[in-house]
């Protein structure tokens, strides 16, 4: 018998084929009976559920605790005041009267150049100066006793001159010649006779004398100006000592401030040196305050601003005596430093750090949190490391801004 076809002639399966047909799948083991399944199970759901609680702990970590981003970097201690201490005059330096790491005070001596060239000069200055004050004291002293003597000379010839009149005047009479002494006088000639020549020579020779004195008296007017002339001879002589003075004076070098000597050996490297005027000779420096000069690497000094907090540690001191301390940024410069090099201890370069330009950042130590022994081991050039603290803040809201920021970048 044949099997019914369809409309495309196909013949159809029998009803009873459709429902003999069984799906294919594996058999269900369950977990009963299989070794170690239960354990694995457990595993995955303990391993899973520490990871939700480490991410449920790392954000409420991130939401509550805060924490620094820092720039870090390395520096040397320098004081903040540092005195120059430079030559007034040139010569050769004679005596060094201090040595590293004394404590000056202000104004006091601390080194004397040769100034014997000087002094010499100067007491001759002095000696010129005490002969032409006796000058002028022996000058002022004799015009009082020249005027008296002079007047002195005047009466005398006064009185020469009247005794000689009276002579002409009682030979005119003895003679018949009348008593008019000045016709006598004015109409004279001599040679005509003895007598009256000696009598009209006596009278003239009074008359002379009187004008003599006068005109002394006159010249003794003059003497004013010669003491003058003194005078002005006086004060060059002075002027000159004075200045002489003040350049022996500027042989002593005087410490500019209070402070401690800097530099080191000066007390082996300064005596006999040729030294020229304005030359640096020592550093007085103030060591109850201290900053950091740190040299930061361009991709970093943007980061940094004024008034950020600097966490330093001075390398030189001993692992057990070192301790965290406190600065401020209290400059930034503007453009990269020449050297490329920061100072090292004792003003060396140190190595500059690797990545284009670097530049000069200062940070001030707050006094108030160093401890006085702490102070008197502080050396110039000691080495920092240094950690400069650019931004703070809870974990979460510091990753949102770095995020922020990458994203406004692209």
């Amino acid at each position: 018998m044949n099997a019914p076809r369809n409309a495309e002639g196909r013949m159809n399966a029998p009803k009873n084929a459709e429902a003999s047909v069984i799906p294919l799948r594996l058999p269900d083991l369950g977990d009963d009976g299989q070794p170690g399944a239960r354990f694995v199970k457990r595993a995955v759901t303990y391993t899973l559920a520490f990871i939700g609680l480490l991410l449920v702990t790392g954000l409420l970590v991130s939401m509550f605790v805060s924490m620094d981003i820092t720039v870090k970097t390395s520096g040397v201690l320098e004081p903040v005041q540092l005195w120059p201490v430079r030559a007034q005059a040139g010569g050769v330096v004679r005596e060094v009267l201090v040595k590293s790491g004394d404590t000056v005070a202000a104004g006091q001596p601390v080194v004397r150049l040769d100034a014997l060239a000087l002094e010499t000069q100067l007491a001759q200055l002095q000696a010129q100066l005490r002969s032409a004050e006796i000058d002028r004291a022996r000058s002022a002293a004799a015009t009082p006793l020249e005027r008296a003597q002079q007047s002195e000379k005047l009466d005398r010839a006064r009185a020469r001159l009247s005794t000689s009149r009276a002579t002409l005047l009682q030979r005119m009479v003895e003679h018949g010649l009348g008593t008019n002494v000045d016709s006598m006088l004015a109409a004279h000639r001599p040679g005509q006779h003895v007598t009256l020549d000696l009598a009209v020579g006596e009278v003239r020779g009074a008359e002379a004398e009187i004008r003599l004195t006068g005109t002394e008296t006159g010249m003794l007017a003059l003497r004013g100006f010669d003491e003058r002339k003194t005078g002005t001879e006086i004060d060059r002589l002075r002027a000159q000592a004075a200045e002489v003075e003040q350049r022996i004076a500027r042989s002593t070098v005087l410490a500019p401030a209070a402070g401690v000597v800097l530099t080191d050996d000066v007390e082996r490297r300064l005596p006999g040196a040729l030294v020229q005027e304005g030359v640096t000779l020592l550093e007085v420096g103030d060591l109850a305050d201290w900053r950091v000069t740190m040299l930061v690497p361009e991709r970093d000094v943007n980061k940094i601003e004024l008034g950020d907090r600097v966490r330093l540690e001075v390398q030189a001191f001993r692992q057990s005596d070192r301790r965290q301390l406190e600065a401020r940024v209290t400059h930034v410069a503007s453009e990269p430093a020449g050297s490329g090099a920061a100072p090292g201890a004792g003003g060396a370069p140190a190595a500059a750090p690797t990545g284009g330009g670097v530049y000069r950042v200062v940070a001030s130590l707050d006094r108030d949190q160093v401890e006085p022994g702490e102070l008197e081991r502080f050396r110039r050039g000691y080495s920092v490391s240094a950690n400069v603290v650019t931004r703070s803040g809870r974990i979460l809201e510091l990753v949102w801004n770095y995020v922020g920021e990458k994203l406004n970048r692209k």
